[in-house]
């Protein structure tokens, strides 16, 4: 009997949430970064097949725009940002950096989205054992910049709390 190959598709669940209410507050070298009042949270559940090997970039992010909407991301392979409760979904998503700690630029091919990351600090994970390999960097810090609601509104950002991820995997 011959073996027969197998196809294994690209077959993904997430879950995501990124308006759950949150409050608190972080401060770094002695400052307050953020805090003092109500804010939001993300979470991001991802679950499937993928790639043997795989590379990807991720922004995840919560605050308020400049007029006191509530705005989030969650920017990779499956792009979508909240304008209070209402999701959308963006495509074309591309991640420019020089090095991790510099500034991000996270722009839609389509004007949506156009955000700069400014990172704070970072962890990362090593994780290779030769046939499996998690290797991953997570800048933090805020974003600035715009996204544009599909009525056409410009949203500004002037400091959401967030992060950024660069991840080369095999499974």
């Amino acid at each position: 009997m011959q073996a027969k190959e197998v196809n294994v598709h690209h077959i993904v669940y997430t879950h995501q949430n990124a308006m759950a209410t949150a409050s608190g507050s972080a401060s770094w070298n002695g400052e307050e970064v953020f805090g003092g009042g109500i804010d939001f949270a993300g979470m991001d559940y991802t679950a499937g097949i993928q790639n043997y090997e795989t590379f990807w970039n991720w922004a995840s992010g919560t605050g308020f725009a400049t007029d006191g909407t509530p705005l989030a991301i969650n920017l990779g392979g499956d792009a979508l940002f909240w304008i209070g409760d209402s999701i959308h979904r963006v495509e074309g998503v591309t991640f420019s950096y020089t090095d991790l700690l510099s500034d991000w630029t996270i722009r839609s091919e389509d004007g949506v989205i156009d955000l700069t990351f400014h990172p704070i600090s970072m962890r990362s994970g090593n994780i290779d054992f030769v046939i499996i390999v998690s290797r991953f960097f997570q800048p933090f810090g805020s974003f600035t910049g715009t996204i544009t609601g599909p009525d056409g509104t410009v949203y500004e950002i002037d400091t959401m709390i967030g992060v950024t991820e660069e991840h080369f995997a095999k499974w």
